[in-house]
């Protein structure tokens, strides 16, 4: 199959420079993993939010890295059950815990 002109035959691979800074954040027992382009100077801040079947760290090397190199704070966040998120033992996160856990990280 024949590519359209310009498209490269493979995606360029991420930069590991690129690559944000981890950080976990405790949550109502849950220990949450998060990739963080910190910038306090930021005048707004970008939070990734993936839905199933991909991770944080996905989002930060595709969609993380352009922004924080525009000047925003970037933060991606592992949902509940994936990623390098661990789950409180015993529980099993709702969607709704899901969305719960991005509007106190918001807060």
């Amino acid at each position: 199959m024949a590519r359209a002109p310009g498209v490269p035959a493979r995606p360029p691979a991420p930069d590991r420079r690129d690559r944000a800074p981890e950080e976990f954040w405790n949550w109502r027992g849950h220990r949450v993993h998060l990739d963080r382009y910190p910038d306090p100077a930021a005048k707004a801040k970008v939070v990734l939010h993936h839905g199933v079947g991909t991770n944080g760290r996905q989002m930060s090397l595709i969609l993380g890295a352009p922004p924080a190199k525009r000047g925003f704070e970037t933060v991606a966040l592992d949902n509940l059950g994936h990623g390098l998120t661990q789950v409180r033992p015993g529980s099993t996160p709702s969607y709704d815990d899901g969305v719960d856990l991005v509007v106190d990280f918001l807060a």
